[in-house]
């Protein structure tokens, strides 16, 4: 039997969070000098949010983290293991089919606090990405 697909019942309220998270990652890594290579690239199964090159040319592959405001759970803590392990997948597989020999993991964590968004970039997460490691 099919499972039925979920519904949201907070008006589309959720994707256009998601979708105004990565567009405010996608502007902190522009202004840090990042050239943005992809945004939302996806396979079946699997989706890398950002991927970009840093202003030293190394590929990185990004996860975009947010939390709506009154979260009871802060964003960093959302990247469960099933989440992180099909992050590393995609982030795999995206490297592999680029000829990438090496990529850099990192998380773009966001909250909204008083009207505020709040941004943190954490750098280097997945140093396992292609030498094996989980996944």
């Amino acid at each position: 039997m099919k499972s039925r697909p979920e519904i949201r019942r907070d008006g589309g309220l959720s994707a256009r969070l998601g979708a105004a998270a990565e567009e405010a990652a996608a502007r902190l890594l522009l202004s840090q000098g990042y050239t943005l290579l992809e945004r939302n690239w996806r396979r079946p199964g699997l989706e890398l949010d950002l991927a970009a090159r840093s202003p030293d040319g190394r590929l990185v592959l990004v996860e975009v983290r947010g939390r709506r405001l009154n979260a009871t759970v802060d964003a960093g803590l959302s990247l469960i293991r099933r989440k992180r392990l099909r992050f590393l997948r995609a982030a795999r597989l995206y490297a592999a089919l680029r000829g990438a020999e090496e990529a850099r993991l990192d998380v773009i964590l966001l909250s909204w606090t008083d009207g505020a968004c709040q941004l943190r970039h954490l750098r280097d997460l997945g140093g396992e990405l292609l030498g094996g490691g989980a996944g």
